[in-house]
């Protein structure tokens, strides 16, 4: 009697192949979910910490949200995410620029006062000369 031999079947078949590619595509939309809503919520922090004065506020947002206070304008979702691809240029040439610097060489000046005791403090003991300052021990200001 013959044997009935059966043929192979190929490895390739829907699931080896659609697997892969639906996983590349969540991947994909992943990815730029996580970086848009990073930029909307820096965007949307900027913009709150600039109605608040310089830095967040958590009495006024409080205030905010339970409508006592208006609304900064264009905290809404829709336009946070409108708004954080412009941004995005802007955004990632500071993001390459958070590298160490050498002790001594000038560092941005922040606009604005100190925002503590503190900060004034230690603003003195910026520079070149910071280290003898401190070893001498002169008194605080």
């Amino acid at each position: 009697m013959a044997r009935i031999v059966k043929p192979k079947g190929s490895v390739w078949n829907p699931r080896t192949v659609t697997a892969p590619i639906a996983a590349v595509v969540m991947a994909g939309l992943l990815y730029t979910y996580a970086i848009t809503s990073i930029r909307a919520a820096k965007r949307n922090a900027k913009l709150h910490r600039e109605a608040d004065g310089g830095q967040l506020d958590m009495r006024k947002e409080s205030l905010r949200r339970h409508g006592l206070l208006d609304p900064v304008q264009g905290t809404s979702g829709y336009e946070l995410f409108r708004d954080a691809r412009a941004d995005a240029k802007q955004e990632t040439k500071f993001l390459n620029e958070n590298k160490a610097k050498p002790l001594g060489s000038d560092q941005k000046e922040e606009v604005g006062m100190p925002r503590t005791e503190n900060e004034s403090v230690l603003e003195n003991y910026r520079g070149s000369a910071a280290l003898q300052k401190l070893k001498e021990g002169q008194p605080r200001e």
